[in-house]
C-alpha cells in the first residue's frame, strides 16, 4: 500500500499492443509496475525513471511464461513502439518505457506540494482535484487546455473531433490568429454554429478560410436587417438604412 502506484490509461485498449491479447497486456502491466520511478543503480549503472534493468529469465519467472515466449513479447513491444531494449554487455537488458514522462510523471507529487500549503488555502476540493488531473494528464491534453475554449470548440466541432490529432498544426494557427486585429473569440463563438462552410486543412486556414468567416460574421446583422425590410414602413426602413449605412 505504501509503495506507490502506476497509471494504466483506458486508451491502452485502443492500441496495437492490446490487440495482441491478454498475455501481452499482462506482461506490459508487469513491466510498468517494476519500472523505476526515480534514479536508481543496477550493477553500478544508472537507471533513470521510466527504465527497468532485468533479464528475459526474470520476466519469464514472474510472468509464468517460457523465455522464448517472453522474447517474442518484447520484440512485439519494440515493434509497436512501446519499449526500447538495450543489451548491456550480456549482463542484463535495459528496458525503456517510451513516453513514460507523458503518462506516468505527476507534477503534483508529494515532494513538490509539501511545504506549500498556503497555495492551496481557500481552494475547494473540486478545484484541487481539477488541478491534479490537469498536471497529471498527458502532454497533449495539457497543451489543449492552454488554448482558448472557443477556438478548441470551434475546430473540434467543424473537424468532427479531429482537433487533438492535429494539435500542433492548430496551435500554430491560433498563434497566427492572435496577431489579427480585434478580438477573434466572439467571431469563433459565432462561427461554431453560424458559419456553415468547411474550414479545410490547418495550413490553409488563416489565408483562405478565416477571411470568409470574418466576412460572414460582419454580414450576419445586415442579412437580418434586410429580412426585416418587408415588415417595416418605407420611411422607417429608409431611416434605419441611412443610420446603419446599408
Amino acid at each position: 500500500m505504501h509503495r506507490g502506484f502506476v497509471k494504466l490509461w483506458r486508451k491502452t485498449v485502443d492500441t496495437k499492443t492490446a490487440t495482441r491479447g491478454a498475455k501481452h497486456l499482462g506482461v506490459l502491466a508487469g513491466l510498468l509496475i517494476r519500472t523505476s520511478h526515480q534514479v536508481t543503480y543496477y550493477n553500478g549503472d544508472e537507471i533513470k525513471p521510466g527504465q527497468l534493468a532485468t533479464t528475459v529469465a526474470e520476466i519469464s519467472a514472474w510472468a509464468k511464461e517460457t523465455p522464448k515466449v517472453i522474447g517474442g513479447v518484447l520484440k512485439a513491444f519494440t515493434k509497436d513502439g512501446v519499449i526500447k531494449c538495450e543489451n548491456r554487455a550480456n549482463r542484463y537488458t535495459l528496458i525503456t518505457i517510451c513516453n513514460w514522462a507523458s503518462y506516468q510523471v505527476c507534477e503534483s507529487a508529494e515532494g513538490k506540494t509539501e511545504g506549500k500549503p498556503r497555495e492551496n488555502q481557500g481552494k475547494t476540493f473540486k478545484e484541487l482535484k481539477n488541478e491534479r488531473i490537469f498536471q497529471c494528464a498527458p502532454a497533449h491534453a495539457r497543451e489543449r487546455e492552454k488554448l482558448p475554449p472557443a477556438f478548441v470548440d470551434f475546430v473540434d466541432h467543424k473537424t468532427m473531433g479531429q482537433f487533438t490529432p492535429q494539435l500542433q498544426q492548430w496551435r500554430g494557427v491560433w498563434g497566427q490568429l492572435r496577431q489579427c486585429n480585434g478580438d477573434v473569440v466572439p467571431i469563433l463563438e459565432w462561427a461554431k454554429d453560424g458559419y456553415t462552410g468547411g474550414i479545410g486543412a490547418p495550413r490553409f486556414f488563416v489565408e483562405s478560410t478565416w477571411p470568409k468567416i470574418v466576412a460572414a460574421y460582419r454580414n450576419k446583422d445586415k442579412s437580418t436587417d434586410r429580412r426585416d425590410e418587408n415588415r417595416l414602413p418605407d420611411d422607417k426602413w429608409q431611416r434605419i438604412k441611412k443610420a446603419t449605412k446599408l
